[in-house]
């Protein structure tokens, strides 16, 4: 597996397993958005859009073409973006996320209709119906999660526990 460092300029390096070296800048939400589109059968699809959007010094050619790089990249994507896992725990009626870094954010239950318009949303972007959930169950919280990369991802990470909840002081309506 490829290793990243974090340079002191808030640039990323990723030393490959041949020791080739690319510096890439820090993903943002545009790029996770991006990322998580669905195209039909491309491969490296996300991967693809790593590159294009924030690789700063490496052979641009020579990665996308190498599959031995493309998988690389690929695992460690997550880290790249910067991701950031959370928990999740029920207090009444609210979901409480807690993530690594301390940041917090407080949701609401998912409505019947609210989860039928983020599913909607997932056809084109799944990342279109996290934000959805987001939006609509929001009750408090850090709000610079919902622009944070890394933190969305660690929030994807987990929603199907937060959609799956039912019990019994709370009941998705």
């Amino acid at each position: 597996m490829a290793t990243i460092t974090r340079n002191e300029t808030g640039t990323l390096t990723l030393i490959f397993r041949d020791g080739y070296k690319a510096e890439f800048k820090q993903p943002t939400e545009t790029v996770l958005a991006q990322s998580m589109t669905n195209p039909k059968n491309l491969a490296f699809h996300a991967v693809d859009v790593l590159i294009d959007q924030c690789l700063i010094v490496g052979d641009k050619s020579l990665l996308k073409q190498k599959v031995a790089y493309l998988r690389q990249i690929e695992e460690v994507a997550d880290d790249l973006f910067g991701k950031v896992p959370c928990s999740l725990a029920w207090d009444e009626d609210l979901a409480t996320f807690e993530f690594l870094d301390g940041k917090m954010i407080i949701l609401k239950p998912v409505t019947r209709q609210v989860y039928a318009d983020a599913q909607a949303k997932t056809r084109n972007n799944r990342l279109n119906a996290v934000r959805h959930v987001l939006n609509n169950c929001w009750h408090s919280g850090d709000d610079e999660i919902k622009k944070s990369a890394g933190h969305l991802l660690g929030f994807v990470e987990i929603m199907e526990e937060y959609l799956d909840y039912t019990g019994e002081k709370l009941g998705n309506s």
